[in-house]
């Protein structure tokens, strides 16, 4: 008891310190401008998270409020898969409005709710449910509520995870330059600690109430931790996140899908080569490469050739994207400029960006890719 007590302690300060945190990131992150769609999304998914902080809160306080809570938070849960995977479509896309079909993505969230209310109304099929009286799920009832959020949650992130997959693939075949500032990668990283956090919980919970046979404070503790952490996590870098549909780097369903999209191309053969012709002397001659902000478009718009034709080009004549075949021409140019007298003074990095690259993480991983070795590995084995 007096563990518990000190646990309750601990956890009205950290939710309160949550909910500070949900209420002002929320508020932050939907005025940010330009307002996107997607920001609106993840701003209410950590408001919902202040939500679950409020029903612990209450939990502490009220004891007469634990049905209100239970019937008005437990659908909350479903909600927030599919926030996070609608977060993503709609960031990497130009669609910012609702349709019907993402608006169905919810149903779960006040179906529950619903199916809770109705054992309120029909009080004698609470106890076939494996509900008691203050209606706090026992049993297999508990089981079910737990694989059913845990399930959930995990298909909507893998939907989220396929999504980001199709956005990398395709943004290789839309620009030559590294985006930091868009990469999604940190969406990946807090989802898989999102899961694992909220299967620690449930696990808690479970145990807790079908093995101690115990009310055990500690699951409400570890979720109160979770979602103060996490509130934090998409918050932080959620604010950072520009919109990637302003770079034009749209998920076009013609542009995601995998090669046998070519075969029904109106492309004649010789027409082909005559493209990939006109693109190899206007990277060799031109030398667009140098432009450390050059896109696909870029090229479509100076050569006039559909994007579409381009990139089908690459992929097919020259097995490459687009990202891999400027890059490979800035690697080239970087080997012939680093041993040009006028570039002695220069440092690796400086001859990198000189070549177009506009970062320096990129032009490393790039080069060791092509290469085998490290910049400075490659120069010091060719001045021995």
């Amino acid at each position: 008891m007096k563990l518990n007590g000190y646990i309750c302690a601990d956890m009205e300060t950290i939710i309160y310190i949550g909910l500070a945190q949900s209420v002002f990131s929320s508020i932050l992150i939907m005025m940010k401008k330009p307002k996107l769609l997607s920001d609106k999304l993840m701003g209410t998914l950590i408001a919902l998270f202040g939500f679950q902080l409020l029903a612990r809160l209450l939990g502490l306080h009220f004891d007469d409020l634990r049905f209100s809570s239970s019937l008005f938070f437990k659908g909350i849960p479903f909600a927030f898969g599919p926030l996070l995977y609608l977060y993503v479509k709609k960031l990497s896309s130009d669609d910012q409005k609702m349709g019907n079909c993402d608006w169905k993505h919810f149903y779960v969230v006040f179906t529950v709710p619903v199916i809770r209310f109705f054992f309120l109304i029909f009080p004698d099929l609470k106890a076939s449910f494996g509900v008691n009286e203050d209606f706090t799920l026992f049993g297999s009832s508990l089981i079910f509520y737990a694989a059913a959020i845990i399930s959930h949650l995990g298909f909507y992130l893998v939907a989220t995870y396929r999504t980001i997959q199709k956005f990398e693939k395709n943004i290789k075949n839309s620009v030559s330059y590294d985006l930091e500032k868009i990469n999604l990668q940190w969406v990946k990283t807090i989802n898989y600690l999102f899961l694992i956090g909220t299967i620690l919980a449930i696990v808690t919970l479970v145990y807790s109430r079908l093995i101690a046979h115990e009310k055990v404070i500690l699951t409400k503790y570890i979720s109160a931790i979770l979602f103060t952490v996490f509130s934090y996590g998409y918050s932080l870098f959620a604010f950072r996140q520009q919109g990637i549909h302003e770079r034009t780097l749209l998920l076009e369903k013609e542009e995601t899908k995998e090669k046998p999209k070519y075969e029904r191309s109106g492309l004649k053969e010789e027409e082909a080569d005559n493209y990939v012709k006109k693109l190899l002397d206007f990277m060799r001659i031109k030398k667009a490469f140098l432009r450390n902000d050059l896109t696909i478009e870029d090229i479509s718009t100076e050569l006039d050739i559909s994007r579409h034709y381009l990139t089908e080009i690459l992929n097919t004549k020259l097995n490459r994207n687009f990202y891999n075949f400027v890059n490979e021409y800035r690697i080239k140019e970087f080997k012939e400029e680093l041993f040009h007298p006028d570039n002695k003074n220069l440092t690796i990095s400086a001859i990198a960006f000189k070549c177009g690259f506009n970062s320096k993480s990129s032009f490393q991983k790039m080069f060791k890719k092509i290469e085998g070795i490290t910049p400075s590995e490659f120069r010091n084995k060719s001045y021995s």
